[in-house]
């Protein structure tokens, strides 16, 4: 039988985890580091709830089969449990776009084979449908050396979101250059790109498909935009060259 936790359960993007699985029929574990933020969902739907901090993990695991991590930032908490998971034997999935995150599982990729279990990071909107059609692209052209993805989240990003963004942009921008990642100033290249509702400016951005375009589609050399307004991507690139693109 399967029995679900979801970690960070009362954060946004956790809580609407929370709602989408009752919904479904699922009664969940809910977790998190607070007690008293877990109350109100604990409550509402009636489930079991478990306070704790990534320090000491395993010992709450000990019933469950799979694990959805939603607390953030994923580079604190996704390593401790995906060690407990690999020992443990359970599933791992999270909302991560950090690649350092991304490169660790992937570095586990045998560890959890052995385990027999599914390490499954990027479950969100980064990287699931920007990775799908970058592998779409790569059918259709399977001689491409270069994938670049630009994205518009349409709405407002999470403060999850925001802050890892606010985080990624302090150590800089990332580029995927024959086959290996590149450090580059964030902001460094800024372009319009077309989109459904219109043309928008795009900054270069070390989004999560950096890492995972080349995984899926072995393709050697890709960016990641993300469109935001000229006067936001500019301030990204703080005094920095940028390479202004139409």
């Amino acid at each position: 039988m399967t029995k679900l936790m979801i970690y960070g359960a009362y954060g946004y993007t956790g809580e609407l985890m929370v709602h989408e699985a009752i919904r479904r029929g699922i009664k969940p574990v809910i977790a998190g580091r607070s007690k008293e933020k877990l109350r109100s969902l604990e409550e509402q739907y009636k489930l079991e709830s478990r306070a704790f901090y990534t320090s000491n993990i395993v010992e709450y695991l000990d019933d469950i089969t799979v694990v959805l991590n939603c607390a953030g930032p994923f580079v604190s908490t996704a390593p401790a449990f995906v060690e407990a998971c690999l020992q443990k034997k359970i599933d791992y999935i999270d909302i991560t776009g950090e690649i350092p995150v991304f490169q660790y599982c992937h570095e586990q990729d045998q560890r959890a084979k052995v385990a027999g279990i599914v390490l499954c990071p990027g479950a969100g909107f980064d990287i699931v449908p920007t990775d799908c059609l970058a592998a779409s692209l790569k059918e259709r052209l399977p001689d491409a050396t270069h994938i670049d993805i630009g994205f518009n989240f349409g709405t407002r990003p999470s403060i999850g979101t925001i802050k890892t963004a606010i985080e990624g942009a302090a150590t800089g921008g990332l580029i995927r250059r024959d086959n290996q990642l590149l450090s580059v100033p964030q902001g460094y290249r800024i372009r319009k790109l077309s989109f459904p509702n219109g043309s928008r400016w795009s900054v270069s951005f070390p989004w999560g498909d950096v890492f995972t375009a080349e995984i899926s589609t072995n393709t050697p050399n890709g960016i990641v935009y993300a469109a935001m307004p000229l006067y936001l991507a500019v301030f990204l690139n703080q005094f920095l060259k940028t390479d202004l693109r139409q």
